[in-house]
């Protein structure tokens, strides 16, 4: 497995971790309009819970960029 396939599998885990929904049904285009309980709370704890597995600080533009998983 490439390390971009690692970081997506971590990233696909996270996101369905936070939302409580089955990893197999995350995928690139997973967005708010795919994943049900993905709203602006949502979007704060993914983005919580990112920088502290990856252990990185987000600006906000960069918050505010993220409309679906690929991103």
């Amino acid at each position: 497995m490439s390390l971009d396939s690692k970081m997506k599998n971590k990233v696909n885990t996270i996101v369905a971790n936070v939302f409580n929904v089955a990893i197999d049904d995350i995928n690139k285009d997973s967005s708010p309009e795919t994943v049900g309980d993905w709203d602006s709370l949502g979007q704060l704890s993914l983005i919580q819970s990112i920088e502290l597995k990856f252990n990185i600080t987000m600006e906000i533009n960069e918050i505010f960029s993220i409309l679906k998983v690929e991103d």
